[in-house]
């Protein structure tokens, strides 16, 4: 259980100890700075930057430190030190005021002044690399004379704070977990993922830092000399590379900067080359920087509804469902932007469908994945990737958010931004906080852990950037028909394929290793073969069967997976090397440029003091015009992508954007909508279809519950930093099933004859969805405990809901998507919540609300109650049964049946059917489930089945936290000066 008392009391001795201090006043001008060598620099943040990165900066616990936490007698300095100021932000928001900003945030300005220190590392023989490790969170601030001896303190401090993690993720990103750290259901299911999307051999590796340079030709000046971009990148990982070995070198002499780990599960510590940065890298393209793949299951999908309600109705039902381009999806921006459309039945080639008969089976891995997600602990070390194997499995995006407030609507005069990623919540954290001084650097903020050449999100000297996974449709499924090279008949066996009608051996790699179970381990060794298969396209990731265009006849095809970023896993770098150089950026314009050399899939957004600017980025393949983008389409040579998508910000640049720097030349530029900006993962802009594997764009979506509030507090007054913080923590505690529809099925209840029980219950709903402090029109619905209780505020309301949301989209949509009794109808419904699943709940990994069928279910009953409403569904879902469409009261009827079994249940679970009953309490009895694990409809509600977990990646434990749909990484930023 938590204590919330004792949580707040360390949150009020930080904040007198160490972080009060006076409002600062804003700077008129920035300041010139001078590190302890080096190059004298900007800082214009005026004291008006902050940023916050659970649990800590320091990542390393040595023998002895591990000793101690093991006996109750503490754990090192700056490994938990941030993790109060995170979590008890949501016991005052939304009241926090502008001058309790810093204690929940640090001061995240440049560091530069000796007396701030810590302790300094110099190196006698690297002279010109010195390192500040700061008092209050012991951030490491790194001054170089040469840009080289900057990189070298970059990765110095990298390895001091993340080694043993660092290590974990570089064997990830190989696929070879197993053999690094011993065998585990989770360690052999995140090594056949990692290869089913990847694969790369060790020579494969170096082919990509050999061949970078000269991929990235584009010139640029540093410290007076020019180079390319991709020359100085190679330059730059080499002197980083340098900097982790020098800390191996040290640690491999002095056993107080060992990491335990090493001795715990006697694994040696290998030195670090560059390939280490690219397998790293994989890892993080391939969960946060992709979007699209699974047209098959989109296909399984529409062929389940075509062969239950004929190719007519089918189809329309399958395209409501799919919500491509719904025009009322929650857009960020309301400047059309048009990509991957439809082309009209005239255009489309019927040869060009490869629609397969079943999921495509899997058996390159052996033994094969058990599917048991989970840790691996031994010796007293844990290695939890379970957050990271879900979305690999799952291919979801992260719950990230920005919310910028532009120049004109803030009180100062200057734009505000409170932005950040959410990347999970691990002790360390996989982000890594890093202050670089060097020729063409300067910035501060956070990087994946593996990769800190660069910072990824955080400031320049007078600018700030962030970003959020965009999931544009960057990855296509093809499907190649098997062939034998003798002329044989094909099989589900073959590994030869037909492309531009020659059959075509697949490239074919088998790797193997043996996993040794580490001391303690319970796990018996295993030896893991993986198969890696590559078409012309990309990766095989299983074999089926479609039918043949030609003959009409079912035949065997394998699946491949087409991402545009394959082999170009650091494609984003020359975006990073700009970003952190203050002579290549000078303001939205340029950051926006670019932007454009970012490969993965964000949305990126930018202030300084003038200005706010969007830009999605992401390697956008142009497709055939003849094939339809919601379906596989053969791989057999015909209908190959022809390009990509240019990056120029031109009109045929077709990457959502936005700035309030008004446009000139050829530059096209979309504009913010009421004065400011909000994304959480949503649909970026009108016209931008929603990739394949995404059927949740619809009327409903989580940004709302970020835009409703920032437009309230537009509405009434001009924003100060303090407000738009409120309304991002506000929102990261609502039920998004409460508070987008239970007004809608208030509505539709309105006048039909409830019981005394059922009234009862959806009054007490309709009072948890008020929320008076934000004002009409927007909803509240929260789950949290701000007084520390150990219940959650209106906790029967939360009980209620969480038992309703299931038996409403099941009262609603079993009757035309499950399967009828005595039929052969395909299971629609379950196909359906592969692709979109019916909710995403609060649960361990805190992103929550990231799709699901909310917008379908508000739809729906909007539709009962109107038929005839703008932009409806082809059919009225609610009330409906056996293809005929429902009616208000049918709607109702089926609403008060799932009403009733709600109350029935609780009753049941409670004992008791009084709702004042149905608390959701820490007392309550889980019934053995794990904490974090999320709620479940047989048990009592209980807020710690909803905590965040922290997932080790090593000897460290941080303990749970209450829920928030919050970023991990953020920053809170108002630029007061420019230079």
């Amino acid at each position: 259980m938590i204590d919330r008392r004792e949580r707040m009391g360390l949150v009020t001795m930080l904040a007198v100890g160490l972080l009060a201090v006076d409002p600062p006043m804003i700077a008129a001008t920035c300041v010139m700075t001078q590190g302890p060598v080096g190059e004298t620099f900007d800082d214009c943040s005026g004291g008006q930057v902050f940023n916050i990165v659970p649990p800590g900066q320091a990542g390393t616990y040595n023998m002895a430190d591990f000793s101690k936490a093991q006996a109750g007698q503490g754990f090192p300095p700056h490994t938990r030190d941030q993790e109060p100021l995170y979590a008890d932000l949501l016991t005052v928001a939304p009241n926090l005021r502008d001058a309790d900003i810093s204690t929940f945030y640090k001061d995240a300005s440049f560091v530069a002044d000796l007396s701030q220190a810590e302790r300094v590392e110099t190196f006698p023989l690297r002279p010109g690399t010195v390192i500040i490790r700061d008092k209050q969170f012991g951030v490491p601030h790194i001054f170089g004379t040469t840009r080289a001896d900057t990189e070298f303190g970059a990765g110095f401090a990298s390895a001091e704070d993340r080694l043993f993690e660092m290590d974990v993720l570089r064997h990830v990103g190989r696929a070879q977990l197993t053999s690094f750290i011993g065998p585990s259901p989770a360690n052999t299911a995140m090594d056949c993922s990692i290869a089913a999307v990847a694969g790369y051999s060790e020579s494969e590796l170096q082919q990509q830092v050999d061949n970078f340079a000269a991929q990235h030709p584009d010139p640029i000046t540093i410290g007076g000399v020019q180079t390319t971009e991709g020359q100085q990148i190679v330059d730059d990982a080499k002197a980083w590379v340098d900097g982790v070995n020098e800390y191996i070198t040290e640690a491999q002499a002095d056993p107080s900067k060992m990491p335990a780990e090493y001795t715990l599960l006697q694994v040696p510590l290998q030195p670090w080359k560059p390939t280490d940065i690219v397998a790293t890298a994989t890892l993080v393209q391939a969960i946060f920087a992709i979007g699209g793949g699974n047209e098959v299951a989109s296909a399984l999908l529409y062929q389940s509804l075509v062969a239950r309600y004929g190719p007519t109705k089918g189809s329309a039902i399958w395209r409501d469902l799919r919500s491509q381009n719904d025009p009322e999806a929650r857009t960020s921006i309301n400047t059309t932007f048009s990509y991957e459309q439809v082309p009209p039945a005239s255009s489309l080639n019927p040869r060009s469908l490869a629609m397969p008969l079943s999921p495509p089976t899997d058996n390159h891995c052996r033994p094969a994945p058990s599917g048991a997600a989970g840790q691996s602990s031994a010796a007293g070390v844990t290695v939890d990737l379970t957050p990271l194997l879900v979305a690999l499995s799952q291919g979801l995006p992260h719950g990230s958010n920005e919310l910028i407030v532009d120049a004109a609507h803030s009180a100062t005069g200057h734009p505000i931004a409170v932005f950040g990623p959410q990347t999970g919540y691990f002790v360390p954290q996989l982000l890594h906080e890093i202050d670089l001084h060097g020729p063409g650097l300067h910035a501060r903020g956070v990087s994946f852990a593996g990769t800190e050449v660069f910072v990824e999100l955080g400031h320049g000297v007078d600018y700030a950037w962030s970003a959020t996974s965009a999931g544009a449709d960057i990855i296509d499924q093809r499907i190649e028909k098997l062939c034998n090279p003798d002329g044989s008949p094909p099989t589900l066996d073959s590994t030869a394929y037909v492309f531009n009608g020659v059959c075509t051996p697949m490239y074919e790699r088998t790797d193997t290793q043996f996993g040794k179970p580490s001391p303690g381990a319970p796990e018996p060794p295993v030896l893991l073969t993986i198969q890696i298969e590559r078409t012309v396209h990309g990766p095989v990731i299983g074999r089926t069967t479609a039918i043949d265009p030609a003959t009409g006849q079912p035949v065997p095809v394998a699946v491949s997976s087409q991402r545009s970023t394959f082999g170009d896993e650091l494609g984003s770098a020359p975006a990073f090397l700009e970003w952190n150089d203050p002579d290549v950026i000078h303001g939205a314009t340029d950051f926006q440029r670019a932007a454009g050399k970012e490969t993965g899939t964000f949305n990126w957004t930018y202030v300084d003091s003038r200005d706010v600017a969007y830009n999605m980025s992401g390697k956008l393949p142009i497709r055939n015009p003849h094939i339809n983008p919601n379906f596989p389409t053969w791989g057999t040579g015909e209908w190959e992508w022809q390009g990509f998508v240019p990056v120029d910000l031109s009109a045929a640049d077709v990457h959502p954007r936005a700035s309030t720097v008004p446009p000139s030349g050829a530059i096209v530029n979309g504009t913010l909508v009421s004065g400011f900006f909000t994304n959480w993962n949503n649909k970026p802009a009108p016209g931008f279809s929603a990739a394949d594997s995404n059927f949740a764009y619809g009327p409903v979506y989580r940004v709302q519950s970020l835009s409703d509030r920032v437009g309230a507090i537009l509405a009434s007054r001009l924003a100060a930093p303090a407000d738009v913080i409120n309304a991002m923590e506000d929102a990261g505690s609502v039920d998004l099933d409460g508070s987008q529809l239970v007004p809608q099925v208030a509505a539709v209840l309105r006048g039909a004859a409830l019981t005394p029980a059922q009234a009862q219950v959806l009054s007490i709903l309709q009072s948890w969805a008020a929320d008076s402090f934000w004002g009409a029109g927007v909803t509240g619905a929260h789950r949290r405990d701000r007084s520390g209780s150990g219940s959650y505020e209106q906790g029967n309301a939360v009980t209620i809901m969480d038992k309703l949301y299931p038996r409403l989209a099941h009262a609603v949509f079993d009757p035309w998507l499950a399967p009828r009794p005595n039929s052969n109808d395909g299971d629609s419904f379950g196909v359906l919540a592969g692709l979109n699943p019916l909710n995403d709940p609060p649960r361990a990994q805190g992103s929550a609300y990231d799709g699901g069928w909310e917008g379908y279910l508000q739809r729906a009953l909007r539709q009962a109650l109107n038929p005839r409403i703008p932009n409806g569904y082809s059919q009225v879902y609610c009330g409906g049964a056996n293809g005929r469409g429902g009616n208000l009261a049918s709607c109702r009827a089926a609403l008060k049946s799932a009403l009733q079994s709600t109350i029935d249940q609780l009753t049941s679970i409670y004992g008791s059917s009084d709702p004042a009953s149905w608390t959701c309490a820490r007392a309550n009895d889980t019934g053995g489930a794990d904490p974090g694990s999320g709620q479940i409809d047989s048990t009592r509600c209980n807020p710690e089945l909803d905590d965040i977990q922290y997932s080790a990646i090593g000897v460290g434990t941080v303990p749970s936290m209450p829920w928030v749909n919050r970023p991990t990484f953020q920053q809170v930023v108002q630029y007061p000066a420019q230079r």
